[in-house]
């Protein structure tokens, strides 16, 4: 909240205008380069706090904003280009720039052909568009695959809109979607970016059902989104090295034994860095109005998979977006309620910790158990007597007893 009231003096200047290269709509002729589109747009931001803009101007805006800056004006033009236009195949080219008036800031946004064939979509390149931020300008944005990052190099195929199953009169109405692409490296404060990951690989999938036919359709849908390889920064676990990649792993969550000690979690847990999200709510087309009502819980973690029959999976978002279709003062509106104070629960200890020689060493419960004498030896050769001792009088249970759970624990405090 202090944020907020840090940021109230702001100047947001705005001016757009709209440059139609053709006259004709896109899907009117059957052919090659039957029409376009451009718009530029003009703005400038001030905020009062020396660091960060205000939320609502940067968020959900494809990063055209820079969110760590005081200030800043910029000239963002784009276009579009209808290429191919036939009954079952389409094809647009897109180029976007952002000039701004910092040095170095200026960036190529947009660059992709998409379009769609038979039922399929496609994209390929950086495109501002994601199909699950339908409604990202009038929320908080959606918890994976939303509006809020500038677009990533990437290939995606899917169907992204609602297709209703053949002869049974829309009952069934599903959706979803595949992308593979690599993030940009953000290199905004180098004094703490030197120690990112660079070249990181991510992919996101995403698949829908609905009930159709009604006026009220219910909908189900599960989002997954994981990062990969990369090359590590100078000195973290042997940096800099390329992290290997088993696709496939990372794709179905699963462990890999294509990495080495220094990523050992990548083998006994899952190969890469996984976030989940549940969808679950109604699209409503009544009288008055249209109506989105939504309940998304996210997770990083397996047991997330298992939706509400998981007692670790308490955060949420609960919320609605509505649109009158006979507005007097007030068009659309939404509500959201979030709460996401418990993370998917505390997770694994993370296995590291120092033995009696001031060595970090790393705990890997299941290599431990196999090895000659077990736990109880590996114990007493890296920590004294008089530590393993205390442990078992301050907590009623030796560190080496049962499935490793209490090795974890051991370095806790």
């Amino acid at each position: 909240m202090v944020a907020l009231f840090d940021m109230r003096k702001i100047l947001l200047l705005s001016v757009s205008a709209a440059l139609l290269c053709s006259s004709s709509a896109y899907g009117q002729d059957n052919g090659w380069f039957k029409s376009g589109r451009a718009s530029a747009e003009v703005s400038a931001g001030v905020s009062s706090n020396g660091d960060l803009q205000p939320l609502w101007l940067y968020a959900n805006n494809w990063g055209v904003y820079t969110q760590y800056r005081q200030a800043e004006g910029l000239v963002h033009a784009k276009a579009e280009v209808r290429v191919a236009n036939f009954r079952h195949f389409t094809m647009d080219a897109g180029l976007g720039l952002v000039g701004k008036t910092e040095k170095g800031r200026s960036m190529l946004h947009e660059a992709y052909i998409s379009g769609k064939a038979f039922i399929f979509d496609y994209e390929v390149g950086l495109k501002a568009h994601s199909p699950l931020a339908e409604f990202d300008e009038m929320t908080v944005g959606n918890y994976l695959m939303s509006s809020g990052a500038r677009p990533t190099p990437r290939i995606g195929v899917g169907i992204f809109d609602y297709w209703s199953v053949p002869k049974i009169q829309d009952f069934v109405q599903i959706r979803g979607g595949f992308y593979i692409g690599r993030l940009f490296n953000d290199d905004y404060d180098a004094e703490y970016t030197k120690y990112y990951t660079k070249d990181v690989l991510l992919h996101e999938k995403f698949v829908y059902g609905r009930v159709g036919h009604w006026a009220v359709k219910p909908y189900f849908g599960l989002t997954h989104s994981v990062m990969m390889g990369g090359t590590l920064a100078a000195g973290w676990y042997g940096g800099p090295k390329d992290v290997p990649v088993d696709f496939w792993a990372s794709f179905f969550g699963k462990g890999s034994d294509k990495f080495d000690d220094a990523f050992r979690g990548e083998t006994t847990n899952a190969a890469g860095a996984h976030q989940g999200l549940w969808d679950i709510g109604v699209d409503m087309d009544l009288k008055p109005m249209t109506a989105h009502v939504y309940f998304k819980m996210p997770f990083s973690r397996w047991p997330g998979t298992r939706f509400i029959f998981n007692d670790n999976n308490k955060d949420f978002y609960l919320g609605g977006v509505f649109e009158l279709k006979k507005p007097k003062a007030v068009r659309r509106f939404s509500l959201e309620y979030t709460t996401m104070s418990n993370q998917t629960g505390e997770g694994m200890l993370d296995p590291l910790g120092y033995d009696k020689n001031g060595n970090q060493i790393v705990i890997y419960t299941g290599d431990l158990l196999a090895i000659e004498g077990g736990l109880k030896a590996w114990f007493y050769e890296h920590f004294t007597e008089e530590e393993i001792e205390e442990w078992h009088s301050r907590t009623g249970v030796w560190p080496y007893e049962g499935d490793g759970d209490e090795a974890l624990k051991f370095f806790e405090v």
